[in-house]
């Protein structure tokens, strides 16, 4: 019996995980999109409405301007997907570029052809650009979490 479990850990050791499937890229993909559309429609509606688009990021971002005291204060819902999207947003971003990068990485050692690397590779360069704009963004955060 020992030697039956030892084939089975050696082969789930030795054999490589193989490529992602597309229905795992468009989930990663979607998840991606979805704390980023989230994020635009609580935090981003609630900066342009209030006209803080005219204001320095910095300014926004160091509490100069507090949200309390602005004509449209956001509802109780809308503030807990704010938080929510401030909070999965950048980890959301970090799952997917730590995923689609780790499969782009064993496409190239298994010498994958190129029609086979490219939707990984989209998948990481999105979750890529998705943290570029958290870090960028994060004023907005700041100012909503005010």
């Amino acid at each position: 019996m020992s030697v039956h479990h030892d084939a089975v850990s050696a082969d789930l050791v030795e054999a490589p995980l193989g490529p992602l499937r597309p229905r795992q890229l468009l989930l990663l993909a979607g998840a991606v999109v979805g704390c980023a559309a989230l994020f635009a429609a609580t935090v981003g509606h609630g900066y342009l409405v209030n006209g803080l688009q005219h204001v320095p990021l910095d300014q926004v971002g160091g509490g100069a301007y507090d949200p309390e005291d602005l004509p449209d204060p956001p509802s109780a819902l809308i503030q807990a997907l704010g938080y929510l999207a401030i909070a999965t947003a950048p980890l959301a971003g970090f799952v997917a570029l730590l995923v689609a990068g780790a499969d782009v990485l064993q496409s190239v050692h298994d010498h994958r052809s190129p029609r086979e690397v490219a939707p990984a590779t989209a998948v990481a360069v999105l979750a890529a650009v998705m943290l570029a704009g958290c870090v960028v963004l994060s004023p907005l955060a700041t100012w909503w979490l005010d």
